[in-house]
């Protein structure tokens, strides 16, 4: 039985509107039954991450310190985060956008890599 909870397209777009209007994420998800992380989805526009790639967080790292370039599933099309060996800065591009960081911080969602991908199949 598939417990999560599915949403319409219009209540999608009232939780953009309660956002938009100044109501909490925490207030929304209770009022949805869903959890905050999936109401700030939602709010954020990302898909459901699909699950493909890494077994655990150390090989999604270990690919990502020797160069090369990872994404996951739920980031835009053109999004992805390499780490920069030469100036020992990550570097996360989005289209025609690059940033570069010192540090590059994880958050519990992101410690579920199985929707992180390698975007080549070097390594």
């Amino acid at each position: 039985m598939d417990r999560r909870k599915k949403l319409t397209d219009e209540q999608v777009a009232e939780i953009r509107a309660l956002f938009a209007a100044g109501d909490t994420g925490e207030a929304i998800a209770r009022q949805y039954g869903i959890s905050p992380t999936h109401a700030f989805n939602i709010k954020n526009n990302q898909k459901r991450c699909v699950k493909s790639g890494f077994a655990n967080v150390s090989r999604a790292f270990a690919w990502l310190l020797k160069g090369y370039s990872v994404k996951r599933e739920c980031w835009e099309d053109d999004e992805y985060l390499r780490y920069d060996n030469q100036s020992h800065m990550f570097v996360m591009t989005s289209g025609d956008d690059t940033w570069q960081f010192d540090v590059f911080e994880i958050g519990g969602m992101d410690l579920s890599v199985h929707d992180w991908k390698r975007v080549n199949n070097e390594g």
